[in-house]
């Protein structure tokens, strides 16, 4: 061994007619003696010894031996050769002693090295589960050439290996590890020699390990939307630990909390359930934070119990236009509801919708169908359902009803003047769209106006009228239209003689409808009759009034009062005592 010491024997035969002069030691095929021995004059104790200035002290021939022997001291590498021993005798043949002397040299150290060649100390990894791993064992230097071979649970393991110009390697491949390597040990040996325990490495495989489960362990109910719940999840089997996250529908949630323990990851959830939430699909994904691709999920569809959500929209049949009489159109009552919804409701101005079967108005199921679309049905709908969790209901829908003009009730329909008086008379009415303009005349038995002069602001028109003569007074109509068509039943408005005790008449001046109201139809025409009556008896108590005037004109009498005449109009008692009287 390097380092150590070695004896070599040199062979001598001991014979008492002859005596030994000399000794010489060669190495390889050196010429010189590198190490001499005189002792022709001297005994072997105390002959003359000369050796090679190379070797200094490390080297020495011990003569006097049973069997003489050359002692190297602290062996070097280069020591090794083939050393030969000549011994010359006075009288006999020289004798020559040959010896092969090997230095075994250990190897100098082992570098363990991994897939990137960087080296590895005493851990190697971590590795990744399911991967492939080489490790390579080089023992640098080392006479002879050592044999390297890598070990596990003292077996033989690896025995293949190839010298290279720096060493021997041994290259151990690892394909597909498994969670079982996780902390294998391996040893890398170097041996040339059995007079020495042989060189060795140990390696601690470290690796990352794929979670094995992830599980929602919270039970599967039903949740109510808006009360608040904690769902748990845990994990195990991966390392380092694994990390939890929640997701809804793909978006993450952040509102848990994470604690792990032996392995077991475990995250509890604060989550507030909501009517969307319904079906959507909820993640707890386990993932080891070293692994990207090591993402492990549990998925479960949300049930989620809640208030009907109820919307209201209009389905009419042209699209961009606003609902007009005697159009057919539908509110449809859209509800989204978890459970199934008892009962639906509809809304009309803020009260319980009646309605008639048979005419106007059906409610089938979650629709409202009008077959003929009337004014009377204008207003604000709400539907509503209810199921177990509650009563929803919809946002309001305004109903306009598109008409052409008619006349608003309640007006002011009979106006008192007297001759070259003017009267504003005031003409309203209902109309949908309200952009409308008017026509007015004037009509009795006697004669008729046409156009005349009125203004107007929206549905409001005003026309100002002025009687002349008794045969102005009389009924003044008023029509409107707008985009959606003409007025059909005009309003009237009777223009008398102020009465000796004026009073005003405010009743419906609603025009004849067009759906055929016996009602109105006979108020229009007692009203136009009561008008031509009128006419009548103011013609007459003018013509008795002027009669009289010329009598008492012929008897140069003063002019009284005027006679007084009774007329009957409408069951009243009116006479002409105002303006002034036309003369004859």
């Amino acid at each position: 061994m390097v380092n150590s010491s070695v004896k070599m024997p040199c062979n001598v035969l001991q014979k008492k007619e002859d005596n030994v002069e000399f000794f010489f030691w060669y190495k390889n095929d050196g010429v010189t003696a590198f190490y001499t021995l005189d002792a022709r004059r001297q005994r072997l104790g105390e002959a003359h010894h000369v050796k090679n200035e190379s070797y200094s002290s490390r080297i020495q021939f011990h003569p006097t031996a049973e069997q003489p022997y050359l002692q190297i001291d602290n062996l070097k590498e280069d020591d090794t050769g083939t050393y030969f021993c000549r011994v010359d005798y006075q009288w006999s043949a020289t004798e020559l002693t040959k010896i092969n002397l090997v230095v075994v040299v250990p190897p100098k150290k082992l570098i363990v090295r991994d897939d990137t060649g960087q080296e590895v100390r005493n851990i190697a990894g971590p590795y990744k589960e399911h991967s492939d791993v080489t490790l390579s064992c080089e023992a640098q230097k080392g006479f002879p050439t050592p044999n390297v071979t890598w070990w596990k649970d003292n077996k033989l393991w690896d025995n293949t290996f190839q010298k290279t110009q720096t060493g021997v390697i041994n290259e151990m491949k690892l394909n597909n590890l498994s969670r079982l390597e996780l902390f294998a040990t391996f040893h890398c040996k170097a041996q040339n020699t059995m007079l020495t325990s042989p060189v060795s490495r140990t390696i601690v495989l470290d690796m990352y390990l794929y979670p094995l489960t992830v599980r929602i362990t919270s039970r599967p109910l039903p949740r109510a939307a808006g009360r608040r719940v904690d769902l748990a999840c845990e994990s195990e089997g991966s390392r380092p630990s694994a990390k939890l996250s929640w997701l809804l529908n793909g978006s993450a949630l952040t509102d848990h909390i994470e604690t792990v323990h032996d392995n077991v990851t475990s995250s509890v959830l604060r989550f507030l359930p909501k009517s969307q939430h319904y079906g959507l699909p909820l993640v707890c994904r386990a993932q080891n934070p070293k692994l990207y691709d090591s993402k492990l999920d549990d998925v479960r569809v949300l049930n989620i119990t809640y208030i009907p959500q109820v919307s209201l929209r209009l389905i009419k049949e042209e699209v961009g236009r606003q609902p007009k009489e005697d159009d057919y159109i539908r509110l449809v009552c859209d509800i989204d509801a978890n459970p199934s919804v008892l009962k639906v409701g509809w809304l009309f101005n803020d009260l319980p919708l009646s309605h008639n079967q048979s005419s106007t108005d059906i409610v089938s199921g979650n629709t409202l169908v009008f077959k003929r679309l009337t004014r009377r049905n204008r207003g604000r709908y709400k539907c509503y359902a209810i199921n177990e969790e509650g009563r929803g209901i919809s946002q309001e829908l305004t109903l306009n009803i598109s008409h052409a003009p008619v006349c608003k009730e309640n007006q002011q329909i009979t106006y008192a003047v007297g001759l070259n008086q003017t009267v504003t008379v005031r003409c309203e009415v209902e109309a949908v769209p309200t952009d409308v303009t008017f026509k007015w005349e004037f009509s009795n038995t006697v004669r008729k106006h046409y156009n005349l002069q009125h203004t107007s602001d929206g549905v409001v028109s005003v026309a100002s009228y002025m009687p002349v003569t008794a045969a102005d007074y009389g009924t003044l109509f008023c029509w409107a239209n707008n985009s959606v068509g003409h007025q059909q039943s005009s309003c009237f408005f009777t223009v008398i003689a102020p009465a000796c005790n004026p009073e005003r008449t405010n009743v419906n001046a609603s025009s004849l409808s067009r759906d055929g109201s016996e009602e109105v139809w006979n108020h229009s025409v007692i009203t136009t009759g009561a008008g031509i009556v009128a006419s009548i008896f103011i013609v007459t108590a003018a013509c008795a009034f002027y009669i009289r005037r010329i009598y008492l004109e012929k008897k140069h009498r003063p002019m009284g009062p005027i006679m007084e005449e009774d007329v009957t109009i409408y069951s009243r008692v009116q006479c002409h005592n105002s303006g002034p009287q036309p003369r004859i």
